[in-house]
């Protein structure tokens, strides 16, 4: 993320099973929302996906993902 900065990706060997995302945070601090803006991404920072292997029951409708399956 951001102009200098690489992406790290780690992965286990379950990453089929853990499909969905369970908690995010940004440089340390959590993330409420499924969205990124533009200045986050080009200020860069950590970006951390814990990955878990069902759907949240509380999955907000309104997200990119959910519109464009509609």
């Amino acid at each position: 993320m951001g102009r200098n900065e690489a992406v790290v990706a780690k992965w286990n060997r379950q990453f089929e099973e853990n499909k969905y995302i369970k908690e995010a945070s940004l440089n340390g601090e959590d993330l409420f929302n499924l969205n990124l803006t533009h200045t986050q991404i080009i200020d860069g920072g950590e970006l951390e996906l814990k990955m878990y292997n069902r759907k949240a029951s509380n999955t907000p409708k309104n997200t990119l993902i959910n519109k464009k399956n509609e």
